[in-house]
């Protein structure tokens, strides 16, 4: 440090150093940097038609007037998808019976293994989910879920720590006042 005083080429080189450093870290930690703000900013209950349910503010969010897909996002550049993701959409005149065969159906059919059921005690009712009896091989999972009160149809693919987060999700789901 005295040489840095006493040799001021030394010192704008230090300076040089440092500003690449924080660059290169602020490229790295892009994803975290862009949570870190959304987290800062308030998140509403999001309106789907007459179904409104709450986010949690770690994931981000992309809305059309008929579907909502949420992602939770890497926090670096490094991986190349997010930990998880679903989608919500609104579907009237959709029974839950010819739902849940539909469902049950396609992920024995996609995923090759058995199909339990899971049910979700939610602020407007029951939400029946269907997937695979186990992890698909990369360890991510799948869960197909619907609210027939609501006409709300979900899809989960991702990591199993992240399911939970999903079916909170869920269990917001509630008509719009």
């Amino acid at each position: 440090m005295e040489q840095a005083r006493k040799n001021p080429m030394r010192k704008k080189q230090l300076v040089i150093l440092t500003t690449l450093l924080l660059l290169l870290c602020a490229i790295i930690a892009n994803p975290a940097l862009r949570l870190g703000m959304q987290v800062l900013l308030p998140r509403h209950p999001i309106r789907l038609g007459v179904v409104e349910v709450s986010i949690p503010k770690a994931w981000m969010v992309s809305q059309t007037p008929t579907r909502v897909t949420v992602w939770k996002p890497c926090s670096t550049i490094f991986c190349d998808s997010a930990q998880a993701s679903f989608v919500l959409e609104v579907k009237d005149d959709l029974p839950e019976d010819v739902w849940l065969r539909g469902a049950t159906k396609v992920l024995h059919d996609d995923y090759s293994a058995d199909v339990v059921t899971h049910t979700i005690r939610g602020d407007s009712g029951l939400v029946n989910c269907v997937e695979p009896s186990s992890s698909l091989v990369d360890g991510q999972v799948v869960s197909s879920c619907i609210n027939s009160d609501l006409h709300l149809t979900s899809t989960f693919n991702g990591r199993e720590s992240l399911k939970p987060a999903f079916y909170a999700v869920l269990a917001t789901a509630r008509k719009s006042p």
